[in-house]
């Protein structure tokens, strides 16, 4: 993301394009995912 930026003038709606391309993956793994990274977590936490 400091590669959008110039030395001069910041185009935020390139960064802000960047910021939403590079966590739209992440926000995906989560929610296809997610049931089995909350499980994992809650059976880590569990004592035993």
């Amino acid at each position: 993301l400091s590669n959008l930026r110039s030395g001069y003038v910041t185009d935020f709606s390139l960064v802000l394009t960047g910021t939403v391309l590079s966590t739209v993956p992440l926000l995906v793994v989560f929610v296809v995912l997610g049931k089995q990274i909350i499980g994992g977590i809650m059976q880590g936490a569990v004592k035993g």
